[in-house]
């Protein structure tokens, strides 16, 4: 059993002070995980790098499938009622039992990927008739097995972080969970930096280990400084372990549901090459650079802040917290799309095509995949933060229905688009299959919570809409300027077309936003510059 010392006392800070947090750690980790990447794409050939990548997708399906799943549906919930209303000694024999339970599953899966790993061969070839494309080679599937079999035990490492990770995020404690990542590419990096020369393939494999040791170390250490330890216990059936696998499986259904979709991307881009595997992820890791450091924020956040209100029945503060959360998506969404949709040629030159790996067909293929990918950046992240309203209230069934609808659309689009528009018809299905998800979202979310002040948010979102326009123009005559006064050909000429139009439009924006009275962008400014948002912003 887990043995806690005191109790954390619930005292939560605002929506926007949180997100400030979880983004300033997020955001170094985005930073290092693009730096993990440029490494990779300097160091090896597209097509090793392709078989690689499609092999860390099969893993990376079952963590979020288990781990994030589980985390977001079950851990968070359940974990901040216990919290907020049970005794110490109670809340101790769950988390006993939820680990017991937790190890022995992702043990299983683990096992499990390893022995059936030959099997994506069957599925890579036959999509090869749907995509018309020349497929791997019978090397590089070989070369993709081993490497599945490899990294297939990282799946264990995180899933069980990822326990530590609901604990904290339900003791409001963000700052660990956001940091992880930053271990996890700092050990990739270090690896491939010592190891690419004398041990280049397996390095991939040891940085991404050692990686998920060192995540699962920072969350139980940040744990045992809050008096929590893990211990196995033989008292499995415990009532909230039945509850949370009550949460789990529909949710966990529905994460799956995501999953599937990235890996039948990545099962279409091997289908057309390995080497496209390779641009299709580098268009979605440009996306997930922002996506990831305020989407996954504010939905963290949120689902914080939303289950303690619903564990309280404070429903009309639920929906304060949704409704704040969705504006600032869409505040952060906006302009972050435009300006890269703006920037991707000289963003993608300056960040990969270094060396004799990656080049102008490289940058091309990831520049068309990253405009459709960036389309859909503000349904992303809007989703999110739905399903996390869902979470709060435990009610898991309907984000499933509302993913299945969307994971079928998307499959379907695939197969519809790969042909005519290769790469770029797979980033656009996905867009596609998102927004009809967010739809169907907030149709649910009406009938379950009632009006969701939606007329005040369409005026909140024209504004910042307007803003972003603006900025986007100013941001295209800057780097139009910049072109043609600077060369492609020199790093510093790369910085300068890149850097000049980002400061440009980022200036641009922010003043159209305070020009507009656009209440997001003084919260989330005061909740880097002080504890709390400003009186003015909380009465808004």
């Amino acid at each position: 059993m887990a043995v806690i010392t005191e109790q954390s006392s619930d005292k939560s800070g605002s929506l926007a002070r949180g997100v400030a947090v979880f983004s300033s750690w997020t955001m170094l980790s985005r930073i290092l995980g693009l730096v993990r990447d440029m490494l990779w794409f300097y160091s090896f050939p597209r097509d090793v790098m392709g078989a690689f990548l499609f092999a860390f997708r099969i893993p990376n399906t079952f963590r979020g499938l288990v781990a994030e799943g589980a985390a977001n549906a079950a851990y968070v919930p359940v974990f901040s009622e216990y919290f907020a209303t049970k005794s110490r000694e109670q809340t101790a024999r769950l988390i006993g039992a939820v680990t017991t339970v937790t190890v022995g599953i992702l043990t299983l899966m683990t096992v499990a990927g390893i022995i059936f790993a030959p099997v994506l061969t069957v599925f890579v070839r036959g999509l090869q008739h749907v995509s018309e494309g020349p497929g791997p080679s019978e090397e590089n599937l070989a070369l993709t097995i081993a490497l599945t079999r490899s990294v297939f035990p990282y799946l264990f490492l995180i899933g069980v972080a990822t326990l530590g990770t609901g604990l904290l995020t339900a003791l409001k404690s963000f700052g660990p969970p956001a940091f992880a990542p930053v271990l996890f590419n700092i050990a990739i990096i270090a690896a491939c930096l010592t190891l690419r020369h004398t041990l280049p393939i397996p390095s991939l494999v040891i940085g991404v280990l050692i990686g998920g040791a060192a995540q699962l170390l920072l969350q139980v250490g940040a744990l045992a400084m809050r008096g929590i330890r893990f211990r196995f216990s033989r008292a499995i059936a415990h009532p909230g372990v039945k509850t949370m696998g009550l949460l789990m499986l529909p949710a966990v259904f529905g994460q799956a549901i995501g999953e599937i979709n990235l890996l039948v991307d990545a099962f279409f881009a091997d289908s057309l090459g390995p080497e496209k595997v390779q641009s299709l992820y580098g268009a979605n890791r440009l996306l997930q650079l922002p996506l990831g450091v305020f989407g996954v924020a504010i939905s963290t956040v949120a689902l914080s802040t939303m289950s303690t209100h619903a564990a309280r029945g404070e429903m009309r503060e639920l929906l304060e917290t949704l409704r704040r959360a969705l504006r600032m998506a869409c505040f952060m969404a906006f302009p972050a799309s435009v300006g890269l949709i703006v920037l991707r040629v000289p963003v993608i030159r300056l960040l990969f095509q270094h060396g004799a790996y990656f080049d102008e067909t490289a940058t091309a293929e990831t520049a068309r995949a990253l405009v459709f990918y960036l389309m859909g950046m503000a349904s992303f992240a809007a989703v999110k933060t739905a399903v996390s309203a869902f979470y709060a209230i435990k009610e898991t069934r309907v984000p499933v229905t509302c993913a299945s609808i969307s994971m079928l659309a998307n499959v379907a689009m695939n197969f519809m688009l790969v042909r005519p528009l290769q790469l770029g018809g797979l980033a656009l299905a996905t867009t596609l299959s998102f927004t009809l998800n967010l739809l169907l979202l907030m149709i649910m979310l009406r009938r379950r919570l009632g009006p969701l002040g939606m007329q005040q948010l369409v005026r909140a979102v024209s504004r910042i809409g307007v803003s972003t326009a603006i900025m986007g123009v100013c941001a295209w005559i800057v780097l139009r300027t910049m072109l043609s006064v600077t060369s492609s050909s020199r790093i510093s000429g790369q910085i300068v077309q890149v850097g000049v139009p980002l400061v440009v439009g980022l200036g641009v924006y922010l003043a159209c936003c305070r020009l507009f009275r656009i209440q997001e962008i003084e919260e989330f400014l005061s909740g880097f510059l002080k504890r709390y948002p400003s009186k003015a912003a909380m009465s808004q």
